[in-house]
């Protein structure tokens, strides 16, 4: 009984018991069974809604009364089985949940990192961050990425350099779409290095070139070089920056303003921006 009360605070609150008996090859019958007990004399967990799984499973469902109880179930797992058991929980979850995998990306991300599969933690983290960027949270797409990017080290070397760059490339265009110049720009630059220790030229050219083409042949562009020039010794992010809260003023109609007061005023707020930095 404390196994499968332990199996069951693997995850979240709320568990199935289809998905949770599998993970230790118990016949359901038997698994609900226990969590009858634990329910009706222990009050440790409680009936929750059934659910159906895309396969057209039904499976009942239990729920912790409280986090706590949980929390102390969990703790009793020792490191390596608990590893196991989010490892299964995750490829079952995996297999049974393939025509909505987008949805529950997340929770499979969660269980494969618990479980020390880093391949595909890095997989679902980037399913997680496509539907972020779906959903136009550019922000929570960016920090999934971030998160994805900690666990490239611990991959194999003929896997390293794949995920990384794929990572660092959706990591650079959510930090554009964010109007994070600095962020944008050094992560390009990492992935330029990447690519060009790899041997991988395309990729290179992309990294180097993708923040520049944003302002190519634009008067936005014109007016960057001639701030460059006056003030050479400020970094370029710094510059490109301000150059962006430009675009910002054009979307709050208030370009206008800086066009009347001539390109000598446009270099004022650059400098008055670069020495608040």
């Amino acid at each position: 009984m404390l196994e499968v009360a332990s199996l069951q605070s693997v995850g979240h609150s709320r568990f199935s018991v289809v998905s949770r008996a599998a993970v230790i090859d118990l016949d359901p019958e038997v698994f609900e069974g226990v969590g009858e007990t634990l329910s009706r004399r222990h009050s440790i967990v409680r009936p929750a809604e059934s659910e159906k799984f895309p396969d057209g499973t039904v499976s009942a469902c239990y729920e912790f009364v409280h986090a706590l109880y949980r929390e102390v179930c969990y703790r009793r797992i020792g490191p390596g089985r608990r590893a196991q058991l989010h490892r299964r929980t995750g490829q079952w979850a995996e297999a049974h949940n393939l025509e909505r995998v987008d949805e529950v990306s997340a929770v499979l991300a969660g269980h494969f990192e618990q479980g020390g599969d880093w391949m595909r933690a890095i997989k679902y983290l980037g399913l997680a961050a496509d539907t972020a960027g779906r959903r136009f949270e550019p922000r929570q797409a960016a920090e999934i990425l971030e998160h994805a990017l900690e666990f490239v080290s611990k991959l194999p070397e003929a896997e390293r350099t794949v995920s990384e760059i794929e990572i660092l490339e959706k990591l650079g265009a959510n930090y554009l779409v964010l109007l994070d110049d600095k962020c944008a720009i050094e992560t390009y630059e990492v992935l330029a290095a990447r690519a060009a220790q790899h041997g991988l030229i395309d990729v290179e050219v992309r990294g180097s070139s993708t923040w520049r083409g944003r302002y190519r042949g634009s008067v936005l562009s014109v007016r960057w070089k001639s701030w460059n020039g006056r003030f050479g010794s400020t970094p370029g992010w710094e510059i490109l920056s301000c150059g962006r809260k430009c675009v910002r003023a054009v979307l709050l109609c208030a370009w206008a303003r800086v066009e009347s007061s001539g390109c000598g005023g446009v270099p004022r707020c650059i400098h008055g921006d670069s020495q608040r930095r």
